[in-house]
């Protein structure tokens, strides 16, 4: 492993920002909820989510994620084995609710599948930084830590190994719109 994680600016432009957002906000946004069963954790987890999968409209997303995370992945994460890309989750963490997501992984440690377990998690900040205060993305045990200003501008793409602690701090005004997918692989060893 060359790297813990990376990033890429400008992934997508300010108004395919926007149309991700509109769109979404047209869907059935519901409480999030964590872990292989579903629960519901509001003292760790406050956002709202809906997924989308594979469509017309998501279609360029899909593969673009996939193409990053593919080159991410051979170049600084170490090769890590991976298969399929089946779902993004798009997040709103909003200051009405608080929203936050406390430290946690990605992995479901109990997941008796053998063939598929989160890999690399891919993150894409969706909102303008200026529409919104507090909601930073922090990844913990890392060596070195995240640019912060740099992985907060609209349009950029995160990605890290879904093992590694991560958390969305408090958002204090305004609303904080992101995508999230994860590469599934076969189970960890």
């Amino acid at each position: 492993m060359q790297s813990e994680w990376c990033y890429f600016t400008d992934v997508l432009s300010s108004d395919q920002c926007t149309d991700i957002i509109t769109y979404c906000k047209t869907l059935e946004l519901k409480q999030a909820t964590m872990g292989v069963t579903g629960t519901r954790i509001d003292s760790t987890r406050k956002s709202r989510v809906a997924m989308l999968n594979k469509s017309a409209f998501t279609a360029e997303l899909f593969d673009l994620i996939w193409v990053a995370a593919n080159n991410a992945n051979k170049q600084w994460l170490g090769n890590i084995n991976i298969t399929k890309l089946d779902e993004l989750q798009f997040a709103e963490y909003s200051s009405e609710y608080n929203g936050e997501y406390k430290p946690h992984a990605d992995v479901f440690w109990l997941n008796d599948s053998v063939d598929y377990h989160r890999k690399l998690t891919v993150i894409i900040q969706l909102s303008n930084p200026n529409d919104y205060l507090g909601g930073d993305f922090e990844l913990y045990d890392v060596t070195y830590g995240l640019p912060k200003q740099e992985i907060r501008q609209q349009g950029t793409l995160l990605i890290f190994p879904s093992l590694f602690k991560h958390a969305v701090l408090p958002v204090t005004s305004g609303i904080r719109y992101s995508l999230t997918a994860w590469i599934d692989g076969p189970k960890w060893q």
